[in-house]
């Protein structure tokens, strides 16, 4: 795979240990990272769904994958028409690289994980539902789903059956490529049958969110603090 394996959704966080607690808060589990960084850095899951919390500040969220032998796979990216944007392939420092695909989102590429896998038995549920994919604003979902599919994602059924938005998918990540207005910037998408449950825990928690009614169905958006935009969906039934 050109890419590697997907590792995790990378966000700046400015105060790792309020964005853990938050996380938290929705059923999250903590995994510590390794040594890698030298700065703050934690991942938060729910089995499906993998948060990179980094002190350290860059262009996101990006999308990071672990890439063994990183250096090899360079030429394959530039003959699929990749222009980095950082590439740090140095005998004494970690290698990894980054580029954008459409609309400005950033990719990464690590040369190894920089946490370990979790104990599917150690995670909690999360009030979120389940995680449906990684929703990206495009100018124009179609020339975006070819260049995504150029980099080895394959066309997949839009979850919401949403007709402006177009999935990309692959192992550990689907990626909803969307020309809604309403959609404000890249966002988290998790499913529930009923949101009423989740409404009501997160009123009890103190988490401020905002309530959609629409056609397709209804959705709670919710901000976490270093940014990350999370929708909870309850689909419209077509039956």
């Amino acid at each position: 795979m050109m890419l590697g394996n997907f590792l995790e959704i990378s966000v700046h966080s400015p105060d790792v240990p309020e964005s853990v607690r938050f996380y938290q808060r929705l059923g999250f589990t903590l995994i510590p990272g390794n040594d890698t960084w030298q700065h703050a850095y934690g991942v938060m899951t729910d089995g499906r769904c993998f948060i990179g919390l980094h002190a350290f500040a860059f262009p996101g969220p990006a999308l990071t994958f672990a890439a063994p032998e990183l250096a090899r796979r360079v030429a394959t990216l530039e003959a699929a028409g990749v222009n980095f944007e950082f590439l740090k392939l140095g005998d004494d420092e970690f290698h990894e690289l980054g580029f954008l695909l459409p609309d400005e989102q950033m990719i990464t590429l690590l040369e190894a994980r920089t946490f370990s896998p979790p104990n599917p038995a150690e995670l909690g549920e999360s009030l979120c539902g389940w995680f449906a994919e990684y929703r990206l604003p495009v100018v124009d979902r179609d020339a975006a789903a070819a260049r995504w599919q150029a980099l080895d994602f394959l066309e997949g059924e839009a979850p919401d059956a949403l007709h402006d938005s177009v999935t990309v998918c692959r192992t550990g990540l689907n990626v909803g490529l969307s020309e809604s207005r309403r959609l404000r910037g890249p966002s988290l998408v998790f499913h529930l049958p009923d949101l009423a449950p989740a409404a009501a825990r997160l009123t009890e928690l103190g988490i401020g969110f905002d309530h959609y009614q629409g056609a397709r169905g209804d959705s709670l958006e919710l901000r976490a603090p270093e940014g990350t935009r999370l929708i909870l969906h309850a689909p419209q039934s077509h039956a």
